[in-house]
């Protein structure tokens, strides 16, 4: 499902969802052990976070990065 909300997000240019898709994404790799795929899904959520200067959603992404 977080795919499928990812596409969605991305066609509706709706950036907000997108990062919550690339973390929940990123949360399935980490469980998975899967730990490249992980860090790669948080550092964009990252990047798209810092670029809305939404800092609630930067330490998410740091705290799931750190988490790895």
């Amino acid at each position: 499902y977080a795919n499928e909300a990812l596409i969605l997000a991305k066609k509706l240019n709706y950036s907000l969802g997108i990062i919550r898709g690339l973390n929940c994404i990123g949360n399935y790799y980490f469980q998975r052990d899967i730990y490249d795929k992980a860090i790669d899904y948080y550092t964009q959520a990252m990047k798209l976070s810092e670029q809305r200067k939404d800092d609630n959603k930067i330490i998410i992404s740091k705290s799931n990065i750190a988490n790895v």
